[in-house]
């Protein structure tokens, strides 16, 4: 048994097309295409390259503490009772492997590697595991962190909504103009180092981690965005613009909100300091 090679899987990570995890009656599907990974399940949607190539990355690299012949295992009893945390499947030009995850002992110091096409358990430690492959955090993380990527040239019309303020406040330009202006039904003097803000963070605004995917209309209210605290509506300049719309919703904690964009099935949570640069307001009441 010490002669055994402890790693159960082997190949290099740009050999690995799929990635397949069903998670908590979630089926969340990667493939690889062109060195570029994507989510194709629940939705199509885009992928965080680095940390998907970093989980692929961690997986190919385990090594198992110790490996069990069906019926060696001393907790064997316990381990056939254990529900799998998740099931796996890997595509690689080598193979496929599936398998499933199991807690190893109560305190999840440890987990199983369980083959269905073989008897043979893999121990391997839990902090040498990727999140992803047995929490819903950890998938999450593999998804794009961007919310939105809007060049500041292509920007023309910019309303924002705050719940504290019954005002409506809109800026335009057209197009080819440097200078805003003040849209129909605003009024007051428009503060340029705020609005050059918003529209540089505009241009990256990246989430701080991905909370779910599956936007009901009752998790839109659970979570504050059917009565956003801000809602902030951008047009650009393009042929084929779709008004993109961001909705900040509650408090989630350490000064960060949940957030949305309208249409898109993710939700994000924000940080405080792209909430800073958000909810500045850019333009303000002319004194007498």
């Amino acid at each position: 048994g010490s002669l055994r090679d402890p790693r159960p899987f082997y190949g290099p990570v740009a050999g690995v097309r799929r990635l397949q995890i069903h998670l908590a009656d979630t089926l969340f599907v990667l493939t690889q295409t062109n060195g570029l990974w994507r989510f194709e399940a629940p939705v199509a949607d885009a992928a965080d390259q680095t940390a998907v190539r970093e989980t692929v990355e961690r997986l190919l690299r385990l090594k198992a503490d110790a490996i069990f012949e069906n019926g060696t295992e001393p907790a064997a009893d316990m381990l056939e009772r254990a529900l799998p945390l998740s099931h796996v499947e890997v595509a690689s030009d080598q193979g496929a492997w599936r398998f499933l995850i199991q807690p190893g002992d109560l305190e999840n110091a440890v987990y199983h590697l369980v083959f269905t096409n073989a008897p043979t358990v893999f121990q391997i430690a839990s902090s040498n595991l990727p999140p992803a492959l047995v929490n819903m955090a950890g998938v999450f993380s593999l998804r794009d962190k961007s919310v939105l990527a809007l060049p500041r040239a292509s920007l023309r019309r910019i309303t924002v909504k705050r719940d504290d303020a019954p005002a409506v406040v809109t800026v335009e330009r057209d197009s080819g103009e440097a200078l805003w202006h003040l849209g129909e039904g605003s009024s007051g003097r428009i503060a340029e180092a705020p609005l050059h803000a918003l529209t540089a963070g505009l241009e990256d605004l990246r989430a701080d981690r991905i909370e779910g995917v599956g936007l009901t209309a009752e998790r839109l209210a659970a979570y504050g965005l059917s009565a956003p605290w801000l809602e902030i509506s951008i047009d650009v300049d393009a042929q084929d613009a779709v008004r993109k719309t961001l909705l900040v919703g509650r408090d989630a904690g350490f000064g960060k909100r949940y957030a949305a964009i309208r249409g898109l099935d993710v939700l994000f949570v924000l940080d405080r300091a792209a909430l800073e640069i958000l909810s500045t307001r850019f333009v303000e009441p002319i004194t007498p």
